[in-house]
């Protein structure tokens, strides 16, 4: 059922329809399928709620609650998968930070360029004068 709403886009309905199996099979199928499709709807990329860390949640509750699923090599694929995005997110955003660092030096810098071409100028007419 969840898969429908995902289809649709309704990703928080889907996310809904996934807790309310979890809830009825906590410990065995199909509450692993839901727990792993709720994992995938977060990190999915069409989700405009997409939070990678609560789909790395979800398979981290996955690897506590059903180690015996067939479905722990996906989880464990996933999971990986997810680490990564997560640790180049962070790099971009340090990136992103160290480029507008360097980009508000370099301003300083052109505006202090700027003053001393101006002073230079001021200076050249009365040396001429001399």
């Amino acid at each position: 059922m969840a898969e429908k709403f995902v289809a649709r886009g309704d990703y928080e309905k889907a996310l809904e329809e996934d807790e309310n199996v979890l809830k009825i099979f906590p410990g065995g199928s199909p509450g692993d399928r839901a727990l792993f499709h709720m994992g995938i709807i977060w990190a999915y990329p069409n989700n405009p709620q997409r939070d990678y860390k609560k789909a790395l949640k979800c398979f981290q509750q996955f690897n506590r609650d059903f180690p015996q699923s067939a479905l722990r090599e996906k989880v464990s694929f996933w999971t990986s998968t997810i680490d990564e995005l997560i640790r180049l997110e962070s790099k971009s955003r340090d990136l992103e930070e160290t480029v507008i660092t360097l980009r508000k030096q370099l301003n300083t810098l052109k505006e202090i360029d700027i003053g001393i071409e101006e002073k230079k100028r001021k200076r050249l007419p009365r040396e001429i004068e001399r």
